[in-house]
Formats: structure tokens, C-alpha cells, sequence
């Protein structure tokens, strides 16, 4: 998940005794994923997506049903939350 990734470098640690750096950012980590969860009902792409993706029809099946669309406006709802929350 990169949001994961922009969280540890704005609170991550540069010295890897820094357990206060650790706490800071593993507690952002989870904010996130709890506001994930309840936004979109889940954290597990096989239920965002409402079946497993993981055949080429599948994912077909997928795309053909919207999936893309919703998958990004997911993405851009999550990358706006984080902006406002933990990246100003």
C-alpha cells in the first residue's frame, strides 16, 4: 500500500532505535486502515471487488463491471483523507 510508504517517510524513523518515531507512525498506519475499513467495508480486495480477480477472466469480468472506476475513486478518496490528516 503506498499510503503506508508516504506515512513512513513523513513520520518514519531515520534511527532505527527510535521506538517514539515507531509508535508515531504504526499509529497513523492503523488510523488509516481503520478509516479504510469503515469508508469502504472492508480492507480485502477479493470483497472490494466482490469476487477473487485472480484468473484473467476474472479480472476481465472486473473491468468490465466498472471495477477500475471504483477501485480509483477509492484510491482518490483514501489519498485525500491522508493529505488532510496526516500529510499537512
Amino acid at each position: 500500500m503506498g499510503s503506508v510508504l508516504a506515512i513512513g517517510l513523513k513520520y518514519g524513523r531515520n534511527d532505527p532505535k527510535d521506538v517514539k518515531a515507531l509508535a508515531t507512525t504504526n499509529e497513523k498506519v492503523k488510523k488509516l486502515s481503520e478509516r479504510f475499513e469503515r469508508e469502504f467495508g472492508s480492507r480485502n480486495c477479493i470483497e472490494l471487488a466482490g469476487y477473487p480477480i485472480d484468473t484473467p477472466e476474472q479480472f476481465k469480468k472486473w473491468v468490465d463491471s466498472g471495477g477500475v472506476k471504483r477501485c480509483n475513486a477509492m484510491m482518490q478518496r483514501t489519498v485525500k483523507f491522508m493529505v488532510e490528516e496526516f500529510l499537512v
